[in-house]
């Protein structure tokens, strides 16, 4: 038995085979938490998506508040509802969920989840315009030069040619029909090199136009490819099969004016006031064929609790009290004082009668 383990009852037991029933339950147990985990995510259904329909819309001044109807037609149970497409400007924290059916709304909750558009091949194709339009416009700068070189060398002919037909005219000898040839030319050059610099530079014109205009399309493209999705989360517990609840939120960017007409008659016996609205909105959101109302009320207010103020506390000495027959004595002193005072007024009075 060198080296090899026995158990209890006598039997050998090889290391290899310890080994293998160690490697065995391993792979058991391995095996039993995945049989588990996926019977488990079996049980969790996906969430329902959904974006509802768009019922009613509550205009405010600066808000609107907005009312969507989810229907569920055939769920049962714990239903996981995700809302899609709120609009940009909605309030998170004005959402809430209340049900139109057999079933309990247990929570709401707002959330933003990015979502990154894949562009490549329209940003490719926009950098190609771009290109081609930088190329196009560097040609028009080089003809352009060329044209400013022409015409330069347009003016030294006429420098040259302007005294010697000076010299030809002062010495009798000037060939009128060489000057006359001469002088159309240099008109018909400067015409032509004129016109065709003026056209090259409306052509640039237009280009850098369009220029700009693809640059700002893929400027807002490559900033409009990184947004955030709006959703409303609702957890809701459907008692029989199928049921609805109504989810609710404010939206910023809503407001409505008033407008009136007046209309009647020449004679002016009666008159017909109208009463019009003009609603804007540019929350994000399409509203469509909704119950419309207006409203002059205020759909949130924001009120501060009143601030408690602090109370200082202090300690001192007790103040010894008076007897009684203490201030008693005081206020006998305090009456015979006044009575005293009364009489000399009176005997002042009586002095200046017998006086006058």
């Amino acid at each position: 038995m060198n080296g090899v383990p026995s158990n209890s009852n006598g039997f050998l037991v090889s290391r290899r085979g310890v080994k293998g029933r160690l490697l065995a339950g391993r792979l058991i147990l391995v095996a039993g938490l995945l049989t588990f985990t996926s019977s488990t995510l079996r049980g969790v259904e996906a969430p329902i998506r959904t974006k509802g329909n768009l019922d009613a819309v509550t205009v405010y001044r600066g808000q609107a508040m907005v009312s969507r109807v989810i229907e569920l037609s055939e769920a049962k149970g714990l239903q996981h509802v995700v809302v899609e497409a709120l609009p940009a400007e909605v309030v998170g924290d004005s959402i809430y969920a209340e049900s139109a059916g057999d079933l309990t709304v247990r929570s709401v909750r707002y959330r933003t989840r990015p979502v990154r558009e894949d562009i490549r091949s329209q940003v490719r194709k926009l950098d190609s315009q771009i290109k081609e339009l930088e190329r196009r416009i560097r040609e028009i700068e080089s003809k352009r030069e060329a044209l400013g070189e022409q015409a330069g060398l347009v003016n030294k002919l006429e420098d040259f040619t302007a005294p010697s037909a000076e010299w030809d005219l002062s010495h009798g000898v000037l060939d009128g029909k060489a000057l006359q040839t001469i002088t159309q030319f240099l008109f018909q050059e400067h015409k032509r090199i004129s016109q065709q610099r003026l056209s090259l530079q409306f052509d640039k014109e237009d280009l850098e136009e369009e220029l700009k205009k693809v640059r700002r399309e893929r400027e807002e493209l490559t900033k409009s490819s990184s947004k955030a999705e709006h959703e409303a989360v609702v957890w809701v517990e459907v008692d029989n099969t199928g049921g609805a609840f109504e989810l609710r939120y404010l939206v910023e960017n809503a407001t409505w004016s008033p407008s009136y007409n007046l209309r009647g008659p020449a004679s002016r016996d009666t008159v017909n006031l109208e009463y019009l609205a003009s609603i804007r909105q540019t929350s994000g959101e399409d509203w469509k064929d909704v119950k419309m109302t207006l409203s002059t009320a205020s759909p949130s207010l924001v009120s501060e609790p009143p601030e408690l103020t602090g109370l200082s506390l202090s300690l001192r000495e007790a103040q010894p009290t008076e007897q009684p027959q203490q201030a008693s004595g005081r206020a006998s002193r305090a009456y015979q004082q006044q009575r005293s005072e009364l009489r000399k007024q009176q005997q002042a009075v009586r002095r200046q009668r017998a006086k006058g």
